[in-house]
């Protein structure tokens, strides 16, 4: 989980990034707040429900599985099902990347979590 990585494949450095109820961001700000939150994580992955291209938006429908540090893989798991929307243009190198991403999700389970471990 690179959130590096992830953040400079796919989207412009100019993007901004809108997580939940949290305000709108800076890509380099969103940046350091996925970096504190994956740190509490073993796993996230997404089990991708329904993806749609209405040019210039993704629609992407996913479950979001998210293991917290220390969970048992098996039975300590949590799904939150999320939608993301994800307007897109090419960049400066030619790639096809989001200028703005909207995230709809109740993370609500998965901070519950991570406080309930004191992480």
């Amino acid at each position: 989980m690179d959130v590096d990585v992830w953040l400079d494949k796919f989207y412009t450095a100019d993007a901004t990034i809108q997580y939940a109820n949290s305000p709108a961001r800076s890509v380099m700000d969103a940046r350091q707040m996925f970096k504190a939150i994956w740190a509490k994580f073993d796993g996230l992955e997404h089990d991708i429900v329904h993806v749609d291209y209405v040019s210039p938006c993704i629609y992407h429908r996913c479950d979001v599985r998210y293991l917290v540090k220390g969970d048992d893989p098996k039975t300590q798991e949590i799904k939150v099902p999320a939608l993301a929307t994800m307007l897109m243009k090419r960049d400066d190198d030619g790639s096809l990347k989001s200028y703005k991403m909207e995230v709809f999700i109740d993370p609500s389970p998965v901070f519950a979590r991570i406080s309930e471990k004191g992480l």
